[in-house]
């Protein structure tokens, strides 16, 4: 039996330990998923803790059919589109007013951990398509395999390699606007 099954059953049985495990092993990764969707570190982190507290809310409902982190992400993604969609906000990350700002006064240098770079970059993927941004943060920055991407996704191992090559090509077409590439 696989480990998230064992941790499943042990948190539909009231065992903290179980639950405490489950969240310390996905905690990371959602987090990471959800700040790269927002771009503010304290949205993810609630956006994460949102994404634990229904699951373990529906429990019970809860059906096991492979990797509960997919269940996760899918969760997460859904908790940001709906911030996005209450706020009346695009749901595309770019560039606070702040960073600009920070970037133009430091020239280019760090700012709150970030290089222009990574800066661009997340500019660069803020102007792919929600698909391809998806997929792209999926599995380049959560480093998950295209099977995994294609299960959390709802779609095809050879649509996900699509849209990743898509996605390379275009993020290729806008970099090299920045002279970056």
């Amino acid at each position: 039996m696989d480990e998230d099954f064992l941790l499943v059953l042990g948190i539909r049985n009231g065992r903290e330990d179980a639950a405490e495990r489950f969240v310390r092993k996905y905690y990371s990764e959602i987090l990471n998923y959800c700040f790269a969707k927002t771009g503010d570190f304290m949205q993810a982190e609630d956006i994460t803790q949102q994404t634990f507290l229904n699951f373990f809310k529906n429990i019970g409902r809860y059906e096991h059919r492979g990797k509960a982190k997919n269940y996760l992400y899918v969760a997460a993604g859904n908790l940001c589109k709906n911030f996005y969609e209450q706020k009346g906000r695009s749901k595309e990350v770019s560039l606070s007013e702040e960073e600009r700002n920070a970037l133009a006064d430091e020239g280019n240098r760090d700012f709150a951990g970030k290089t222009a770079e990574e800066i661009s970059i997340r500019e660069a993927l803020s102007q792919l398509p929600n698909e391809q941004r998806e997929a792209v943060l999926l599995y380049y920055f959560q480093e998950l395999k295209i099977k995994e991407v294609a299960a959390i996704l709802g779609q095809t191992q050879s649509n996900i390699k699509y849209r990743l090559k898509a996605a390379k090509n275009r993020l290729k077409e806008i970099l090299r606007k920045e002279d970056f590439t």
